[in-house]
C-alpha cells in the first residue's frame, strides 16, 4: 500500500482537472498535496491559479496569503512576486505595484527578458494610482520593448501593440497632451480598424472640444463595427442630452435597456430617470405634470435599487425628487447618508449645496461648493461647480468674490455664455451699489462706469448670438438698456465725485497748511521753553558755585574763633578758683 506522503498522483490529477477547467476538483487535489507538503512551491502556484479562476472571494484571499508565504520562502523568485502582484490588484494597488517592481528588479539583476505585458501592467497600476507621468513612462518603455523584441518585431499587427498604444494615449489625455493622444488612437485604428474603444475615445475628445458633430461621427463609426455596442449608443444618447434633445436620448437609452433584459444596464436606467427628472424640473409650476413626472422618476429609481440595492446614484435621484416636492429636510438627510456611503460622487455634494441654497443657508452652500471644487477639480476646473459657487457668493452679497470666481471660469471657458451673462450682471449690480453710495470715491465711480461699458458690450454680443447661446434675447436687451441708463447716471455721478474729490483735496490742502502752521508755532514755543530752561539751569549752576565758595571761606575763619574761646574759658576757670578760696576763708573766720 502506497504511503500517505506519496502525493505525486494527486498533483498530476489536479493538473488534469485544471486542464479540463474543473476548478473545484483541481483545488481539492492541490490542497491534498499542500496538506502533506505545505511549503511546496509548485503546488502552491497551481492552487493559486485555481483560486484565481474560481472567482471566489475566500479563495482569492487564500491565494494572497499563499503568495505572501511564497515570497517569504523564495524572495529571489520573480514568479512569486508577479503572482502576488496579480492577486493584490483588486485589494491593494500599492502592494501590487511594489510586488511588480520587486519582480522587475530581480529580473534585471538576473538579466532576464522583461516582457512588454509586464511593463504595460506596471503602467496600468501607476495609472490607477493617478500617477500619470510614471504611467506614460512605463507605457512608452513597453512600446519600445515591443519594437526591440526579435520575437514580436516580425509580427506585423500584434494585439499587445494596440493595447499599449491605447493605454499610452489614455495617459497622454490625463496629461493634457491631446494631440499626441489623438495621433496614437489614429495609429491604432490604422492597424486595427475594429478597435471600438479608440472610436469612443476620439468621440469623447471631440465632445470635450464642443464639436458634437465630429463626436457623433466617431460614435457612429463604432456602431458600424458593432451595431449592438451599448457603450456607443450611450455616448450618442449623452450627446442628445447635452443638446437638450430629450426625445432622441430617451429612445437610445430604451434601446440599450431592451437589448439585454436579462442583464439590465443600470446606467441606462439611471439616465432615463434623469431625463424625467429634468422634465420635472421644467414643470414645477404645473401640479399635474409635476406629480406625473415625479412618479415616473421614483419608479425608475426604485427599479434600479431593486437591481442594485447599494446604488448610490439611485438614492441620490430619490433625494432630488424629495427636494422638488419641498421635503428639504428628508432630502438633506438622504444626501448626507449618500455622502457618508461614498464621497466620490460629485452630484451628491452638489445637491447638498443646492439644498442649502434653497434653505437660504448661503454660507453653508458656499462651504459645500468650495469643498466640491477642491475635491473634484484637481486636474481641470469644473465649470458647473464654479457657476454654482459664484451664484452662492452673489446671493450672500459677496459680489467681489462672485466676480473673481466668474473671471476664473471665463479664463478656462471663454465661450461659456452663461458665465459671461452672469459676470455682466454682477458688473451691473456692483455699479448700482457704487453709484448709490454718496461716499464712493472717484476711482470707484470710474471703475463702475468701465464695468457698465464692458457689460453693455457683453450683452450686445449675447443678444446677437441669442439663438445659439440659449440666452433670452429680451433679457439681454433689457440689461443693455439698463446699462445705457446707468452709464448716463454714472457720468453725472462722476462729475459730482470729481468735484467732491477736488473740494476734499482743497480742504485737505488747507488742513495740511494749518497743521504745518501749528507745527511751526509749536516748534518756536518749544525752542523758547528750551532756551528758558537752559538759562535757569545756568543761573542755578552759578548760584551753586557762589555758595560753595562762601562755604569754603567760612571754614578758613573757624580756627581763630576756637582759640579765643579756649583762652576765655581758661581765664574764667582761674577766676573761679580764686573766688572759691576766698569763700572758704570767710567761712572759717565765721566759725571761729
Amino acid at each position: 500500500m502506497a504511503s500517505t506522503k506519496f502525493v505525486l498522483p494527486w498533483f498530476g490529477l489536479g493538473q488534469i482537472h485544471l486542464r479540463r477547467d474543473e476548478i473545484d476538483s483541481a483545488i481539492n487535489c492541490f490542497e491534498k498535496v499542500l496538506s502533506v507538503y505545505p511549503d511546496n512551491i509548485e503546488a502552491s502556484q497551481a492552487v493559486c491559479l485555481c483560486y484565481l479562476k474560481s472567482n471566489n472571494t475566500s479563495h482569492i484571499l487564500k491565494a494572497r496569503d499563499l503568495y505572501k508565504k511564497m515570497v517569504t520562502l523564495l524572495p529571489e523568485e520573480e514568479e512569486c512576486w508577479i503572482g502576488l502582484s496579480e492577486i493584490s490588484q483588486s485589494f491593494d494597488i500599492k502592494e501590487s505595484l511594489e510586488a511588480l517592481e520587486k519582480a522587475k528588479f530581480i529580473m534585471e539583476a538576473k538579466k532576464c527578458y522583461i516582457s512588454p505585458e509586464m511593463l504595460n501592467n506596471m503602467g496600468s497600476l501607476h495609472y490607477r494610482s493617478d500617477d500619470y507621468v510614471q504611467a506614460k513612462k512605463y507605457f512608452e518603455l513597453a512600446l519600445s520593448h515591443v519594437d526591440q523584441s526579435s520575437v514580436l518585431a516580425n509580427v506585423g499587427f500584434n494585439p499587445i501593440t494596440a493595447t499599449i498604444r491605447y493605454n499610452l494615449a489614455h495617459a497622454c489625455e490625463k496629461l493634457a497632451e491631446i494631440e499626441k493622444a489623438e495621433s496614437l488612437y489614429h495609429n491604432v485604428l490604422t492597424d486595427f480598424p475594429d478597435y471600438i474603444d479608440c472610436y469612443l475615445r476620439l468621440g469623447q475628445l471631440a465632445k470635450s472640444r464642443g464639436d458634437f458633430r465630429e463626436a457623433s461621427d466617431w460614435f457612429n463609426s463604432a456602431l458600424k463595427v458593432n451595431p449592438e455596442n451599448s457603450e456607443a449608443w450611450l455616448h450618442i444618447a449623452n450627446l442628445h442630452l447635452l443638446k437638450h434633445e430629450f426625445g432622441p436620448a430617451q429612445k437610445k437609452f430604451e434601446k440599450v435597456i431592451a437589448s439585454d433584459k436579462n442583464n439590465p444596464d443600470t446606467y441606462a436606467w439611471l439616465s432615463l430617470g434623469n431625463i424625467w427628472l429634468s422634465l420635472l424640473h421644467s414643470s414645477l409650476h404645473d401640479p399635474e405634470k409635476k406629480k406625473k413626472f415625479s412618479d415616473r422618476c421614483l419608479n425608475i429609481y426604485k427599479n434600479v435599487i431593486k437591481i442594485d440595492s447599494k446604488n448610490i446614484c439611485a438614492a441620490n435621484g430619490i433625494g432630488c425628487i424629495l427636494a422638488y416636492n419641498s421635503h428639504t429636510s428628508l432630502a438633506r438627510d438622504l444626501f448626507s447618508q449618500c455622502r457618508e456611503a461614498t464621497a466620490d460622487i460629485l452630484d451628491i455634494w452638489m445637491n447638498l449645496g443646492h439644498i442649502y441654497m434653497e434653505s437660504k443657508q448661503y454660507i453653508n452652500a458656499i462651504k459645500m461648493y468650495e469643498s466640491c471644487h477642491e475635491k473634484f477639480s484637481l486636474h481641470s476646473p469644473r465649470p458647473d461647480i464654479l457657476i454654482y459657487l459664484a451664484r452662492a457668493y452673489f446671493k450672500a452679497g459677496q459680489l467681489l468674490k462672485a466676480k473673481a470666481v466668474l473671471l476664473k471660469l471665463l479664463f478656462y471657458s471663454p465661450r461659456d455664455v452663461l458665465a459671461l451673462f452672469n459676470f455682466s450682471l454682477i458688473l451691473v449690480r456692483n455699479a448700482s451699489f457704487v453709484l448709490k453710495n454718496d461716499r464712493a470715491t472717484l476711482k470707484e465711480v470710474e471703475s463702475a462706469i468701465s464695468g457698465l461699458e464692458l457689460a453693455k458690450i457683453n450683452f450686445s454680443s449675447l443678444d446677437r448670438d441669442g439663438e445659439h447661446s440659449r440666452i433670452d434675447s429680451n433679457a439681454c436687451e433689457n440689461e443693455k438698456r439698463a446699462c445705457c441708463d446707468m452709464i448716463i447716471q454714472g457720468k453725472h455721478r462722476f462729475q459730482r465725485a470729481k468735484q467732491q474729490e477736488e473740494e476734499e483735496a482743497e480742504m485737505m490742502k488747507t488742513h495740511i497748511a494749518q497743521l504745518e502752521e501749528i507745527t511751526r508755532l509749536k516748534a518756536i514755543e518749544d525752542e523758547r521753553k528750551a532756551q528758558n530752561q537752559k538759562e535757569r539751569q545756568q543761573e542755578l549752576i552759578q548760584k551753586r558755585t557762589e555758595y560753595l565758595k562762601n562755604a569754603q571761606n567760612t571754614l578758613l575763619v573757624m580756627p581763630s574763633i576756637s582759640d579765643e574761646k579756649s583762652r576765655y574759658k581758661k581765664t574764667r576757670h582761674n577766676n573761679d578758683e580764686i573766688e572759691d578760696t576766698d569763700n572758704i576763708n570767710i567761712l572759717r573766720q565765721k566759725s571761729n
